[in-house]
């Protein structure tokens, strides 16, 4: 192992040969570690990681792996108690292995992800179902931090699928869900299919903006394709409608740059069904955009 050193800024890197692979690292301890773990069994050479990463091109200029399950420890590099989202991810799927292609003026990755057959996950109903085409970028601000888009050739499919695999993941969860739907169904008077569900098309965005002075980790946009935007509009202000009549709650509506914004003030709603994708958006505002209710 040969150690080099910038005399100027005394900063160290190591460098040794296993074979015909090329170590390289700022911390010798890293690099001593992988020697110690040359010819030892490591998730790298298991038949998952084969599987994944066998399905990449000969051709590409980089390939770029990832560990899922050790998501979770990474985040809490960043974040004090990791993130969820990561843990979730992490435990339903297995390797992320991707070609690395640069162009002038963009990095593309394209590659395969391993999936869990027996934990039931937003990534599994995705990749039973037919992919739509999205097309929120269209109305999504340029300063968007971060963009996650979930696309369907039908959103009630997806929504089946979903409720199969908990149904058989997660019985008694499952049906604490459908209690829960039950009862605000129930104490609104309203058909959450009709009203909610039953609106949305092909495509589900999620868009963390750039973050500001006063921005907190929980703002996120939302955006819900709608083919039929009446049909949107209508069961949304029946929703808020009963919302009024049945509950304390208090709304905020205003209008800015001629949209109208309105609230709709069902807290945990999203979480209830939606998930984690969906547990910070709490008593969202709502308006139009396009065919997009934002």
């Amino acid at each position: 192992m040969i150690t080099f050193t910038d005399v100027t800024t005394r900063e160290t890197f190591s460098v040794c040969f296993i074979g015909n692979v090329l170590l390289v690292s700022y911390t010798g301890s890293l690099v001593e570690k992988a020697i110690d773990q040359e010819g030892k069994p490591t998730p790298w050479n298991s038949r998952k990681f084969r599987t994944v990463s066998q399905t990449l091109s000969s051709g590409s200029m980089f390939r770029f792996y990832v560990l899922n399950n050790r998501l979770k420890d990474y985040m809490k590099v960043f974040f004090e108690d990791g993130s969820d989202l990561a843990l979730s991810f992490g435990e339903s799927t297995s390797f992320l292995a991707t070609d690395i292609d640069l162009s002038d003026d963009y990095i593309e990755f394209s590659g395969t992800l391993g999936i869990h057959d027996s934990i039931p996950s937003y990534i599994r109903a995705l990749s039973r179902i037919e992919p739509g085409k999205g097309r929120s970028q269209s109305v999504v601000s340029d300063q968007a931090a971060l963009y996650l888009n979930l696309t369907f050739s039908d959103f009630s499919i997806f929504l089946d699928e979903l409720k199969k695999q908990y149904q058989t993941g997660d019985s008694s969860g499952f049906a604490d869900i459908e209690k829960d739907l039950g009862q605000i169904e129930k104490l609104l008077k309203v058909s959450l299919n009709d009203d909610f569900f039953g609106w949305i098309g092909n495509e589900i965005t999620l868009v963390k903006l750039a973050p500001g002075a006063n921005s907190r980790e929980e703002d996120v946009v939302a955006f819900f394709h709608a083919p039929d935007m009446d049909k949107a509009k209508n069961g949304l202000d029946h929703l808020c409608r009963q919302i009024k009549r049945r509950t304390p709650v208090k709304f905020k509506e205003y209008d800015y740059k001629e949209f109208h914004i309105n609230m709709l003030a069902m807290k945990g709603f999203f979480k209830i069904f939606l998930g984690k994708l969906f547990e910070n958006i709490e008593k969202p505002y709502f308006t139009y955009i396009d065919d997009y209710v934002v």
